[in-house]
This record gives structure tokens, C-alpha cells and sequence, in this order.
């Protein structure tokens, strides 16, 4: 009986605190309701584009994002909402991932594409690794053309029976750099741990769909055979 009385009276808390932030009126009013019912930790989100107030109520962090109509919800309601709308994007600063990739891109960095006999020979054939428009997840299945590689040599031949080396190094002084891209599932999951720090949720775990790789970088465009060399010979 007494614990059922103390969960009722935690109920009645909650939905005072909850409503008198809901009725205020811009950050400076809902600062002043938080303030009243002991929040702690009450600060703006850095690095994040979109203005977001964070607050800590008996130890659990909120986040509010509207400051006309406030609507406090828990740091992972709110994670796991961006995730599920994707809007994720919303929040970050803008990020050119094809420019950055290759600014970074030196003499002898490389790459690694796996294959068959059958594909080989169809590389030697057209003279080129040609982008192909298949998808290996129901998270990349948008991805379109693009031919799929990865900086991990070990796993590429783990599943291939060939493994072939692209020299991007070469490729970028050709003045050839195709637009690049990671794995959808992966930027997603990246994006959100971003947002999940920002608000102070140190122990948050992205879900990557299974067969997803954080090394793998997805060209969209064809591969000349100038630039490959066969690793399996």
C-alpha cells in the first residue's frame, strides 16, 4: 500500500512539472518553470545547428526543442524519434563526406574491392570495375550505381576470392574523384551518435543493420583498370 501511495504522489509530480513547463513561454520562462522544480544541469546543446535546451530531472536528461509550445521529452525518446523520421540530419552541420574523402586522399592511399574468376574476367574484359545498381541491405537499397570497396583488406578477403586494389592516389592525380559515399545504415548510425553526445548521452549504441561495414566507402562511378591491380595473382 505504501509503495502504491508513493508512486501516485511520483505520478502527480511528474505531470506538475511537466505541465507548468509545457504553459511557459520561450527559453526564458521555461528556464524559470525548470529552475522551480530543482532540474539540474540546465544548458543549450553545443555543436548542434538547431537550438535545443537540456535539462536533468531526478537524474534523467530531457531535452526540449520547441520553445513556443515546449514538449519535454527523454534525451532517448527524442534520439530514438530522429531516428525513426529521419531527420537526424536536421540537427548537424552541413557535411560534404565526397569532399572531405578526398582531401584526404594522399599518394598511395588505396582501396579494396573483392570479386570472382567470373567478375575478374569481366573487368579485364570491359576494362573497368563498371558501378553496378544492387544493394546488399535494405539500408542501402537507394543507393543506386556505385560500385562498393573498403579500406579493410582482411575483410574483403574473407569474402572474396579475389581482392583488387584501387590506387586512389592515382585516380585523384588523374583528376578523376568520383562522388563517394559510406554506407546509409552507417552514416545514420554515426549522425546519431553524434546528436547523442551532444546532449550528454555518453552510453547510447547505434543499430547498424547486420552486414553493414564502417569501412566501407561506395564510389559512384567506374573504375578504370589503370588504376586496379590484382592482389590474388
Amino acid at each position: 500500500m505504501q509503495f502504491r501511495v508513493w508512486l501516485e504522489e511520483q505520478e502527480d509530480w511528474y505531470d506538475s512539472w511537466q505541465e507548468e513547463v509545457e504553459a511557459a513561454q520561450g527559453i526564458q520562462q521555461i528556464t524559470a518553470a525548470l529552475e522551480k522544480w530543482k532540474a539540474t544541469n540546465i544548458r543549450e546543446a553545443d555543436y548542434l545547428v538547431k537550438q535545443i535546451l537540456l535539462f536533468n530531472i531526478n537524474r534523467e536528461p530531457y531535452v526540449i526543442t520547441d520553445f513556443n509550445s515546449p514538449d519535454p521529452q527523454t534525451a532517448r525518446e527524442f534520439i530514438q524519434d530522429l531516428s525513426w523520421s529521419n531527420r537526424y540530419w536536421e540537427y548537424l552541420p552541413d557535411n560534404n563526406f565526397s569532399k572531405e574523402f578526398w582531401d584526404g586522399v594522399a599518394r598511395g592511399s588505396i582501396l579494396y574491392h573483392g570479386t570472382d574468376e567470373e567478375g575478374w574476367e569481366g573487368i579485364q574484359r570491359d576494362k573497368m570495375i563498371g558501378c553496378m545498381d544492387k544493394t546488399r541491405g535494405m539500408s542501402n537499397r537507394s543507393v543506386g550505381c556505385a560500385v562498393f570497396t573498403s579500406h579493410n583488406y582482411e575483410t574483403t578477403e574473407y569474402y572474396y576470392d579475389i581482392v583488387l586494389q584501387i590506387d586512389l592516389g592515382a585516380m585523384k592525380a588523374d583528376r578523376y574523384m568520383p562522388d563517394v559515399e559510406r554506407e546509409p545504415d552507417v552514416e545514420e548510425a554515426e549522425s546519431l551518435s553524434s546528436i547523442a553526445h551532444a546532449i550528454g548521452l555518453e552510453d547510447w549504441e547505434p543499430e547498424v543493420e547486420q552486414g553493414m561495414d564502417y569501412e566501407t566507402i561506395i564510389i559512384h562511378g567506374n573504375i578504370p583498370i589503370k588504376y586496379i591491380k590484382n592482389l590474388s595473382n
